[in-house]
């Protein structure tokens, strides 16, 4: 059965919305990745962010490196670049979307 000129309109234009959301998913990822170096939170720079200031989060800094990593793997597949997948990534994600 052919879509209806409804269907392809609606279709297209849930395509749109979904599509903008990643244009903001991927500017917020590259932002968040870039002010994480810039602000020099990695474990090994001069101030970073520990395991105390995590934990009202529930998380720790595995957690926190691996949310870092998945963002710069998000603005590697927008750039082009290879990414590299992780298991890791979904464990972390669904424990930051539910602090």
């Amino acid at each position: 059965m052919a879509d209806t000129a409804a269907q392809k309109k609606e279709f297209l234009d849930q395509l749109k919305t979904t599509m903008t959301s990643i244009g903001i998913l991927v500017d917020r990822a590259n932002t968040m990745a870039a002010l994480f170096v810039d602000r020099e939170y990695d474990a090994a720079a001069a101030d970073p962010i520990t395991d105390a200031e995590l934990s009202p989060y529930g998380v720790v800094t595995y957690d926190l490196g691996t949310a870092i990593n998945l963002l710069q793997q998000i603005d590697n597949l927008y750039i082009g670049e290879a990414t590299i997948a992780s298991a890791a990534y979904k464990v972390s994600l669904n424990k930051w979307r539910a602090v």
